[in-house]
Order: structure tokens, then C-alpha cells, then sequence
């Protein structure tokens, strides 16, 4: 049975499209010489999770003479909560509650994280009652 495409980004494809989020607009080559700082990677891999990538609709590609030039259809922050209703649908049963309640029983949570989220649910709680 084939496997159905997912919306959401692999590690592969995150990190390739974390780089065009840099760059504005990228060439397979720019794109190349960041994602390659961490790892090595072939020119073609590259090439191939831009393609990919095009398909599913995060970034666009135009033509500069001979040159592909992709650049970011989809912001970092529409991926981020693509990614997490998928999260939140697939381990917490879409419950959002669920996900927070786990994230505060995390035993490596610091007083200092539980602090600010302590703080962003106040201002969220202000901005529901205005």
C-alpha cells in the first residue's frame, strides 16, 4: 500500500526549509552550503527535498536564467501549528489540555520556563475577557 504524503515537515525537509526561511530566497547551491554545515549533504538531496517541498506547497520556485530560485510560500509559524495539531491530534486526542498537562509534568521543566508560561497565560486569560 503507498504511503499517503504528510502535510507536515520531515527533519530533512525542516532543515532545508529552515534555510530559505534565512535566506529570503535560496538557490539549490545556497541552500546547499547551509544544510551542509551540519552534515554532508548532495547537491541532488537538496535539490530533491526542494521539490518536494514545492509540491507540498512551502515553497515556490522561479526561474533566474538557468537558475532555480525557491523562496518560502509558507511562514515558520504556519509550519510550527501545522505541526502541532498534528502532534496534538495524533499522541493527546486533539485535547490541548492534555499537551499542556504533559508539558508541565515534564520533570526538566525549570522554574524559569514554568514562569513565563505562567505569565503568557495571563496576558491570554486578559485578552479573552476584553
Amino acid at each position: 500500500m503507498a504511503r499517503t504524503k504528510s502535510s507536515i515537515l520531515t527533519p530533512a525537509e525542516r532543515r532545508v526549509m529552515d534555510a530559505v526561511w534565512t535566506l529570503k530566497q535560496a538557490s539549490v547551491n545556497d541552500v546547499l552550503q547551509i544544510v551542509s554545515k551540519t552534515a554532508p549533504v548532495a547537491y541532488t538531496t537538496v535539490m530533491t527535498v526542494l521539490k518536494v517541498l514545492e509540491e507540498k506547497g512551502y515553497v515556490t520556485a522561479s526561474r533566474d536564467g538557468r537558475i532555480l530560485i525557491y523562496r518560502p510560500k509558507s511562514s515558520r509559524n504556519k509550519a510550527q501549528t501545522q505541526a502541532l495539531r498534528h502532534l496534538v491530534g495524533e499522541f493527546f486526542d486533539g485535547s490541548k489540555t492534555a499537551l499542556a498537562q504533559h508539558i508541565l509534568r515534564q520533570p526538566d521543566i525549570s522554574r524559569a520556563e514554568l514562569e513565563s508560561l505562567e505569565s503568557m497565560i495571563q496576558v491570554a486569560l486578559a485578552k479573552k475577557d476584553s
